[in-house]
């Protein structure tokens, strides 16, 4: 988990902060919780914290794995120290988890072809989820703000990223937005990533700390039993198998081969890693 310390451009923070992401988003919460926020907020400017938040937060990692899978995240106060900007540039999901009664951002702002499968795959989990290239904006002081990494999340995001990942090889490496295409509203594609996404979330309940406190098996390795890519056909290899005769780009040979390499492996096993071992450093919320 991270606790977030109102020290104010402390020393030790990052000195160059990661660039906030381009599209602006906003929380629309219940007005009679403490994170209600009633108008859109642009994120923080680039560079570093500025602008409506100048504040720098000082992240304190309660444990040694999480502190690394923190790299690119940051979080802004205003002048008042009342409110904060979540800017998320990490490559994985956090969750606030405090102040209590967040709500997700509404439906009508744009977000990525990702984010909105992975908030359709999350539904109506507690906390409120940031996404990679996302920010959130909270009306709260620091001392109120609780964020921390959720093993559910990190690989139900993991499970879209192999989606995506994949399905752009396949296209031979042109740029396009592989889920954008192929997670249109509505088409049966999307229903393949839905399931998917949700046997990764699934997938969690698998990731057990044996007594001396270390995985079982590796995080990859029981992701791919969740996904039907290790020779299991669980849901989502079935979706997929039965999808491939209108959706070339999702084959289960290029996602079970692109599952094994070494660089995708190593990313998930750390992000699983630390939301597992964050878990258990204190109770749920």
């Amino acid at each position: 988990m991270l606790l977030l310390m109102p020290a104010v451009l402390a020393i030790g923070c990052n000195p160059d902060p990661p660039r906030p992401p381009s599209t602006p988003t906003s929380i629309t919460a219940d007005p009679t919780t403490p994170g209600e926020v009633s108008r859109p907020v642009p994120p923080t400017s680039a560079g570093a914290c500025a602008g409506l938040f100048p504040n720098t937060l000082t992240l304190v990692a309660e444990n040694f794995a999480e502190a690394l899978a923190q790299t690119g995240l940051a979080v802004c106060a205003d002048r008042g120290l009342r409110v904060v900007d979540v800017v998320n540039n990490s490559s994985t999901v956090w969750i606030v988890d405090r102040p209590a009664g967040l709500e997700p951002p509404s439906a009508t702002l744009s977000v990525p072809t990702d984010v909105s499968l992975f908030r359709e795959i999350r539904g109506g989990a507690a906390g409120l989820a940031v996404e990679p290239g996302q920010h959130a904006v909270v009306e709260a002081t620091p001392a109120q703000l609780h964020l921390r990494l959720d093993k559910s999340s990190t690989l139900g995001w993991q499970t879209l990223t192999l989606f995506k990942d994949s399905a752009g090889e396949s296209r031979q490496g042109k740029v396009v937005d592989a889920l954008a295409n192929l997670g249109a509203k509505g088409s049966p594609t999307r229903k393949v990533l839905i399931t998917c996404g949700r046997a990764g979330y699934e997938a969690a309940d698998l990731l057990l700390d044996d007594p001396a406190g270390h995985l079982q098996e590796e995080p990859t390795q029981s992701l791919r039993k969740s996904l039907g890519l290790a020779g299991k056909l669980e849901k989502c290899g079935v979706a997929v198998k039965e999808s491939e005769s209108w959706t070339p780009e999702l084959k289960l040979g290029v996602l079970a081969e692109h599952a094994k390499r070494l660089s995708w492996t190593e990313q998930t096993n750390s992000l699983a890693r630390a939301a597992v071992r964050a878990m258990t450093v204190a109770p749920r919320i």
